[in-house]
């Protein structure tokens, strides 16, 4: 009885979305097809009254159907504007993605670990000089070393004393 009930339940939910698909879609093109249905009644209004006035009835109803179908074109390429433009944004990013994903493929890591033991390399060199302190304004525009590379320079420095002493040749 239960796999019963289970069935109706599921057979209950999946009209239930059927039932709201069809009523958006319902929706949709009620909404589309209204004005135009509005101006085709204009057109054989216009039509109708055409003779009376002493115009044209066919020349009439032709240049109103061209109105329309210009109104019904317009409508069409504002609806699509939005959608050429994400599309023209996604396969822009898309591409710049790509390349920046090759770009990282092709950049070896020994270049961007040669920038970061190049920065190593310097301020170990500044604090061996006393060049670098941390008191005295900068020149404008000029960087500060960066915490990383103090530390990193003062290690190795004081690494190479250790072992400079560990392993000298010791006066006797």
């Amino acid at each position: 009885m239960d796999d019963i009930l289970d069935k109706l339940e599921t057979t209950l939910e999946a009209l239930d979305r059927a039932m709201t698909n069809s009523q958006q879609t319902a929706t949709i093109v009620s909404g589309v097809l209204e004005p135009i249905l509005t101006r085709i009644d204009k057109i054989v209004v216009a039509a109708g009254t055409a003779s009376d006035e002493g115009k044209n009835t066919s020349a009439v109803a032709l240049d109103e159907l061209l109105k329309l179908r210009k109104d019904v074109m317009m409508q069409i390429v504002s609806a699509q504007q939005p959608l050429l433009t994400q599309s023209g944004q996604k396969s822009g990013l898309a591409a710049a993605v790509a390349a920046i994903k090759e770009s990282e493929e092709q950049l070896p890591e020994s270049t961007q670990t040669d920038q970061t033991s190049d920065g190593l390399e310097r301020t170990k060199k500044r604090i061996q000089d006393g060049d670098l302190k941390f008191d005295r304004p900068r020149k404008s525009g000029a960087r500060p070393e960066t915490l990383k590379n103090i530390r990193q320079a003062q290690e190795e420095i004081t690494k190479e004393k250790v072992r400079d002493t560990l392993f000298a040749p010791k006066d006797i």
